[in-house]
């Protein structure tokens, strides 16, 4: 999800990128790693401690099953997937290879839905839409996939997901704007 980010960025910037000399070291790219690494890592790690069994897709139970170095890497990752969707999509913007621009962040978000749906065992839209915990998942136990939506997971979801989607769009557009000359 977060190549798909960074590459979203990448495509606001088009016409900004195919004038700078570097795909990243540039405003644009600076703002997509501050956005990740003041948005998104953190969101990302706050559902991690508060819901590692639901963020890990149910492949650990409780948080004590995280080992510290899976812990200590995860945010470098998400950064570092942010940046690489970035730089990749600039690089085909620079070879004006828009297409394959594109497909960098169409994909990215393919893939994220197929694994949120189909997951690696078929079972991928029943563990993203799981309402129990870790231990109850591991035991079996149902619940109605519209259980989901007034348990704790989604309520988490509900307060934080605006805290790092709702600058998105308005940095992108912000972008885009400049890019036409709308506005600064």
């Amino acid at each position: 999800m977060s190549y798909g980010f960074g590459s979203g960025m990448a495509l606001a910037a088009h016409r900004q990128l195919r004038q700078s000399r570097s795909r990243v070291m540039n405003r644009y790219g600076m703002s997509a790693l501050l956005w990740f690494a003041l948005l998104f890592v953190p969101h990302a790690m706050y559902l991690l401690w508060q819901q590692p069994a639901w963020h890990t897709m149910f492949v650990v139970q409780e948080w004590s099953q995280i080992p510290p170095w899976v812990a200590g890497l995860y945010p470098m990752g998400i950064a570092a997937l942010g940046v690489a969707g970035f730089a990749v999509t600039a690089h085909f913007i620079q070879q004006q290879r828009y297409g394959l621009a594109w497909l960098q962040f169409a994909l990215s978000f393919v893939a994220t839905f197929t694994i949120c749906t189909y997951g690696w065992d078929g079972t991928g839209y029943q563990r993203f839409l799981y309402a129990g915990t870790g231990g109850e998942w591991a035991e079996g136990v149902s619940y109605p996939i519209s259980a989901f939506f007034s348990g704790e997971v989604a309520a988490t979801i509900a307060w934080i997901l605006p805290a790092w989607l709702v600058p998105y769009p308005i940095v992108m557009t912000h972008w885009l704007r400049q890019d036409v000359g709308l506005g600064a």
